[in-house]
């Protein structure tokens, strides 16, 4: 009890917190409206977060939310791979979230609308500053964009 009252809460250093605390959290969001039609990634600008790690043995909880519009022509297929970057290197590959096929409404063009929601683990082991970006494409070139929805990236630093 003794050693416990002369803790001062609000200066407990990040190394004698104990496991599974949340050390910091990083949110960034955007709404600016992305728009693609090939099969080169785009980032989702204005939601990277350049996160710095309290300490390097640290695991980060990363998540990314938002909306995506699909414009498929006749009855043709569309499908959205994800990506997660550290530094400009893709580091998870989220394969096609989001697919559509056999949209043949009269051989006429159908725009539909999907939420996502991503939640990956990262271990940087680095307390150095390090940028974390989301990137999709348009395997089939159908035109897919943000609509000017807001989509959101959020870091927990938890410790281990």
């Amino acid at each position: 009890r003794e050693k416990l009252n002369e803790l001062d809460y609000a200066q407990v250093p990040y190394e004698k917190m104990p496991a599974g605390s949340v050390i910091q959290v990083a949110t960034n969001d955007s709404s600016s409206n992305i728009s693609i039609n090939s099969s080169a990634y785009s980032d989702f600008s204005g939601a990277s977060i350049n996160f710095s790690p309290k300490l390097s043995s640290s695991i980060l909880l990363i998540t990314f939310n938002g909306a995506l519009r699909q414009f498929v022509l006749g009855n043709a297929r569309g499908r959205i791979p994800y990506g997660l970057q550290r530094n400009g290197t893709q580091i998870k590959y989220f394969g096609e979230e989001m697919q559509v096929r056999n949209l043949n409404f009269n051989s006429s063009s159908v725009e539909f609308t999907s939420k996502f929601y991503f939640e990956t683990i990262d271990s940087p082991g680095t307390t150095d500053a390090t940028t974390y970006t989301w990137h999709y494409r348009s395997i089939d070139s159908a035109t897919v964009d943000t609509g000017g929805q807001t989509y959101r990236q959020t870091i927990y630093e938890i410790k281990q």
